[in-house]
């Protein structure tokens, strides 16, 4: 590898932020900006969390008969974390 590719992958990962994600229920998949990125257990942060690049990046977390959740993080290099709780579809509805 050359050393201005070296240099810049050293940079990118200088800028790149950690998100940390706690999520009920745990195997609601994730996406960022649009991209599925895996399901919530695995960005727990055991060992590490979900890299992003730096910038505004919108989370989404989804399960089948959950309410959606919809969210912005703007990483900036630093370590962020979300609890999300996802809501039955069906709750607080009438019988």
């Amino acid at each position: 590898m050359n050393a201005q590719l070296e240099k810049g992958l050293r940079e990118s990962a200088k800028r790149a932020g950690e998100l940390k994600l706690l999520c009920a229920p745990s195997d609601a998949e994730v996406f960022i900006d649009g991209y599925s990125v895996g399901a919530c257990h695995q960005f727990e942060g055991k060992p590490k969390g979900l890299t992003l690049s730096k910038g505004m990046r919108q989370v989404v977390v989804k399960k089948n008969g959950f309410l959606p959740y919809f969210g912005y993080v703007d990483s900036d290099g630093t370590m962020a974390a979300l609890t999300i709780e996802l809501v039955p579809q069906n709750a607080g509805s009438a019988p």
